[in-house]
């Protein structure tokens, strides 16, 4: 059995934060308008300046660990593009490239290879904008990916075996790491409508000094996760009949689906139940 990647823990940060006696008023929720491009972007790492042009980058990020509220000891600065096939994310996590943390390993390895194991960048995406589901997209400094979802605002369900094709590419510099990243649209679910909105988080973690840094988190939106997140605005994105559905398992009259790990409390502290599955059943016609 594969064991459940610990992302989780960070996602549950959003949990422990929900408890300080901290308030953030309405107008602290976070916004960002993507630019739309015509041309399809080569994943090598070099952010080539042909095909990324000067757009606005998100740079705010806020330290929730070791020193909660603090701004974060190194610089992250993320661009994004899309058109119509895909959603790309030009990354530039600044630091000491000689306190770099690297970890090779398998895909979808999150606990050995990610995990307090090497510095790594997470990607998530509520492309529906319901605050119900997101999408969750990890890379490492040695271009290791994972991958995952996550259901439901407060009962944080993490799918452990949602699997996507995506592209990343990681180049090291002598300022830090330079992380390029296309998603096709088609691995996402989001409404049929020209015009729309979707919920945006980035997480980013240092392993040389135990940091973690969200782009987004509002503390007093009680036991919430998804509904801390940002928002992409105003996508201007082809909706097409083409999403990808990759069929589950079946054993003899009953269809399950993938496994899941629940989110909770232990003595007030968020913790992960990595040893009692939930296996939800699926209608299915015979």
């Amino acid at each position: 059995m594969v064991d459940p990647k610990r992302m989780i823990c960070k996602i549950c940060l959003l949990f422990l934060l929900s408890l300080i006696e901290y308030s953030f008023a309405s107008d602290n929720f976070k916004f960002h308008e993507p630019v739309k491009i015509s041309k399809d972007i080569k994943i090598d790492g070099y952010l080539n300046k042909n095909e990324w042009p000067d757009c606005q980058s998100i740079r705010d990020f806020i330290q929730v660990e070791p020193d909660m509220l603090d701004s974060p000891t190194e610089e992250t600065s993320v661009k994004i593009l899309y058109n119509d096939k895909y959603i790309y994310f030009g990354v530039f996590l600044y630091q000491n490239k000689n306190t770099i943390s690297y970890k090779m390993g398998e895909y979808d390895d999150f606990m050995n290879v990610f995990e307090k194991s090497s510095d790594y960048f997470v990607i998530e995406l509520d492309t529906q904008n319901n605050h119900d589901s997101s999408y969750g997209f990890a890379i490492n400094a040695s271009n290791i990916r994972s991958d995952y979802m996550v259901y439901g605002d407060e009962e944080g369900e993490v799918d452990d075996y949602w699997n996507a094709t995506w592209e990343s590419a990681v180049v090291i510099t002598d300022y830090g790491w330079v992380l390029e990243i296309a998603i096709p649209l088609s691995e996402l679910r989001f409404p049929d409508q020209s015009n729309q909105d979707w919920g945006l988080n980035f997480m980013r973690y240092i392993k040389s000094k135990n940091e973690t840094s969200f782009w987004s988190f509002i503390p007093d939106l009680q036991n919430k996760f998804i509904s801390t997140y940002g928002h992409l605005v105003n996508l201007d994105v082809n909706y097409s009949n083409n999403y990808k559905f990759t069929p589950y398992f079946s054993t003899g009259k009953v269809e399950y689906d993938d496994i899941y790990y629940e989110i909770g409390f232990l003595n007030g502290t968020p913790t992960i139940d990595t040893g009692n599955h939930i296996y939800r059943k699926k209608n299915i016609t015979k």
